[in-house]
């Protein structure tokens, strides 16, 4: 695998479905983390209420959840592919506009998305480290 992309409509009912589905397994997992490391507690429930962490209310609720190019083919133009890749999948469910959400500190994934023409939209905090929400419109030409 050189690269992947994981998008969703809409990431609180993605949650709110593996949970779901899942919870037996997904459950057993996570007490056997938290078993091992308690202290990983709080971010355990940090992640399972992510989707209501980001702190603003507006109507995106789609989401490009991850994208990652392994290394050795990095700087060939494949994470634009992943996104525009990304991008056809949205229009076919007919969703024109997105957000990521990027650790503020990554100053790589931060200048990648801008110059794919993400907007900076704000910071809000997760596991007590600033994390940049970035929107991006679909355009109807793509």
């Amino acid at each position: 695998v050189i690269g992947f992309v994981l998008g969703s409509k809409n990431t609180n009912k993605l949650f709110k479905e593996v949970i779901k589905r899942k919870w037996l397994k997904l459950g057993f997992a996570v007490l056997k983390k938290i078993i091992n490391n308690p202290f990983l507690l709080p971010k355990v429930f940090e992640a399972f209420f992510y989707p209501n962490k980001i702190g603003y209310n507006d109507n995106i609720i789609a989401e490009l959840i991850v994208i990652a190019v392994d290394r050795k083919y990095g700087g060939r133009g494949i994470g634009k592919k992943l996104i525009n890749a990304l991008n056809k999948m949205f229009i076919n469910e007919n969703v024109y506009s997105y957000k990521v959400v990027v650790f503020k500190n990554n100053k790589q994934a931060n200048n990648f998305y801008k110059s794919l023409g993400f907007n900076f939209y704000h910071t809000f905090l997760l596991y007590k480290k600033e994390c940049n929400v970035y929107k991006y419109q679909i355009s109807e030409n793509e």
